[in-house]
């Protein structure tokens, strides 16, 4: 439109809809078919063990068998609760078979708060309900995180970690592995993360554009203190649903994905998220490109491939 500010070429991604609780899994391919044909360049999508959601590198391999061009978001894979030398296998044979489009997007997991008891009664980790149910201990878990990246470094360097001189392939398309991103908010996590990551991934609920800001300052800056060469990559990620559908779909989006929430604190969510109309996608957008944002990837509320098309003609053009 005339006195629409130029937007960037190479930004704009879509999260797949395999979060999304009850989504029909054909639409996940069809959904990656559908970006690759727009003006997107990245497919996203997270892990949520206690939920309907679909595993990420599983999800991701759907929409990498019908598309070429996209790159490849977990965002992210919590890894503590995996042991390292699977997800190092799994995600070099999806690098593999991506053609090396893999960003590997990686955390330790958030707590949830609200799911601790204030009694006897409350298991421990009752906040951290993946790591309970996978089971997996969430004690030493920021510890054993960056013990994981270097032992998963090591297999895709092709080293030896079993007896007998036996590694674990195979050896990814990316040479020395996929790109590591790390996805976290705490100030001292990140500024730890240079040692190891290439990027951030960070995401705004409402979003607070403000606070997403303020992570990507602290990633540079401790990038540059780090003495790390050239820029960190700086991923964004929003809830987004457009249409005449989107406010109702947000409110049936977050009463069965955060069913952690219950009654009218799920509705104050749902009614604070900013992004479910075309002006509110598109301001967002601009604050983040403007704040740094090397990708700004929505994520769909709607299992619909409008959602898609919405989304391309807003902001690709």
């Amino acid at each position: 439109m005339t006195g629409e500010p130029r937007l960037p070429s190479n930004v704009l991604g879509i999260g797949l809809p395999a979060m999304i609780p009850g989504v029909d899994p054909e639409l996940i391919p069809r959904w990656g078919e559908r970006a690759e044909a727009g003006p997107f360049h990245s497919l996203a999508t997270g892990e949520l063990l206690t939920s309907e959601a679909y595993d990420p590198l599983l999800a991701l391999t759907a929409a990498a068998a019908v598309t070429r061009r996209l790159r490849l978001l977990t965002n992210v894979i919590v890894l503590p609760l995996h042991p390292a030398g699977v997800i190092a296998k799994q995600a070099a044979s999806l690098d593999n078979l991506s053609g090396g489009r893999l960003l590997l997007g990686i955390g330790v997991g958030a707590r949830k708060p609200v799911l601790k008891l204030p009694s006897e009664e409350s298991p421990p980790d009752a906040d951290l309900p993946d790591f309970v149910a996978a089971p997996a201990r969430a004690e030493g878990r920021y510890t054993r995180f960056e013990e994981q990246i270097a032992y998963m470094r090591e297999i895709w360097a092709g080293e030896a970690v079993a007896g007998g001189g036996l590694g674990v392939g195979p050896v990814p398309r990316t040479d020395g592995g996929p790109e590591l991103i790390v996805g976290g908010f705490a100030s001292s996590f990140l500024k730890r993360s240079v040692a190891w990551a290439d990027g951030l991934t960070t995401f705004g609920l409402v979003p607070d554009v403000q606070r997403m800001a303020q992570d990507f300052e602290v990633m540079r800056a401790a990038w540059r203190a780090a003495g790390r060469a050239g820029e960190p990559r700086l991923m964004a990620s929003h809830f987004f649903a457009l249409g005449p559908d989107a406010e109702q779909g947000a409110r049936e989006y977050t009463a069965k994905h955060y069913t952690h929430l219950v009654g009218e604190d799920n509705r104050r969510l749902a009614d604070a998220i900013s992004t479910t109309h075309e002006s509110g996608v598109r301001d967002v957008f601009h604050a983040l490109v403007d704040a740094g944002a090397t990708d700004v990837i929505p994520i769909p509320m709607l299992p619909s491939l409008d959602q898609v098309d919405r989304l391309g003609d807003l902001l690709g053009a």
